[in-house]
């Protein structure tokens, strides 16, 4: 009869994580939310858990800390969109007369290529002011269209910020509802292992969101210091688009070579040079100040997290990639990596 009600009971459970799994890939939108409330929450986690050990409440260290960014984010979009906005039209102006610079470049490097045969190959084609603002206006609609269909409006980002907020304040009893489908003798090693997972995943997080902004006020301030026409655009564009590893510093990096390329060549040079500055200090200081080797993940490991997440969720699964990548990772290592080399280390 023990084993008959055993096998029953792992027959009950194997269903029921089908039933959920079917469930989940039937409402990918909800599972794509839920995990960003989780993300959320495992970054928030450890500054709830600071506070409470100075008897402040969880729910009010959260709530402060939602008051906190939504104030900052406002005051940042009062101080840097009317000047994002006023670069970005100048910049927009001018590219069709940055094309023709880089094609007069082109013109003149091209007879010193000799026999490289794709250099000829090497096209740009038109750009207009015309030609531009559809493009734009079509950019903003899909964003705003993406935007409506992924979080429903403003009440599915309330609901988001509430979910996160809710398994911070009440992550004892949820854990506790979790580990109750978890065999008695495992419960201590599964928590001890979620916890570690969970800790990765919210460093991650916390750790990219400060290289985001060191980037970008980096960025920001050099190209300025070189009399840079649109510091600010290029500065912004990487911070925010480096949540997305490697991704920022592409985009902006060939957005600012456009941009330099309407002043002058030594402008294209100087941008170069910064942007090279930029990355050694991001490597050498930034990523493993904020990150630090706990967290940090091979660039294989982030290469392949980013095609998944791009072929399943496009650019939002793109930044749910990394972060749950640094989560996989630390389960791995806790749960076969290092038992196998203590088991090695004991013969």
């Amino acid at each position: 009869m023990p084993e008959r009600a055993t096998i029953d009971f792992l027959i009950g459970r194997i269903l029921l994580i089908g039933a959920v799994l079917w469930l989940l890939a039937r409402t990918i939108d909800f599972v794509a939310l839920l995990l960003i409330a989780v993300i959320i929450a495992a970054a928030l986690m450890p500054i709830a858990a600071g506070g409470e050990k100075r008897r402040v409440p969880r729910l009010v260290t959260v709530l402060a800390v939602y008051i906190l960014g939504i104030g900052i984010m406002a005051l940042l979009v009062a101080l840097l969109v009317p000047l994002i906005a006023d670069q970005g039209q100048q910049m927009i102006t001018r590219l069709p007369a940055a094309r023709e610079k880089v094609l007069a470049w082109i013109a003149v490097i091209r007879p010193a290529t000799g026999r490289w045969e794709w250099f000829d190959s090497i096209a740009i084609p038109e750009i207009s002011v015309e030609q531009l603002a559809p493009v734009a206006q079509e950019v903003m609609r899909r964003s705003i269209w993406v935007t409506r269909g992924f979080f429903s409006g403003t009440a599915s980002l309330v609901m988001l910020l509430f979910l996160a907020g809710y398994m911070v304040v009440d992550h004892r009893r949820i854990t506790r509802g979790l580990l109750a489908f978890v065999a008695p003798a495992d419960r201590d090693d599964v928590a001890r292992v979620a916890a570690v997972v969970f800790g990765r995943m919210g460093g991650y997080v916390r750790g990219q969101a400060m290289v985001s902004a060191g980037i970008a006020a980096l960025l920001g301030v050099g190209l300025a210091i070189l009399q840079f026409e649109a510091p600010l655009v290029v500065g912004v564009t990487a911070g925010l688009l480096n949540l997305v590893p490697y991704l920022g510093s592409i985009v902006a990096l060939l957005l600012a070579i456009l941009i330099a390329a309407n002043q002058s060549f030594l402008m294209v040079i100087g941008v170069l040079v910064v942007f090279g500055l930029v990355q050694f200090l991001e490597g050498s200081f930034l990523t493993p100040h904020f990150l630090g080797r706990n967290v940090e993940l091979h660039p294989l490991v982030v290469f392949a997290a980013l095609i998944v997440g791009a072929h399943i969720g496009g650019l939002t699964g793109m930044v749910l990639a990394v972060p749950l990548a640094a989560g996989l990772n630390a389960l791995i290592q806790k749960v076969y990596l290092e038992p196998l080399e203590a088991a090695h280390t004991a013969r």
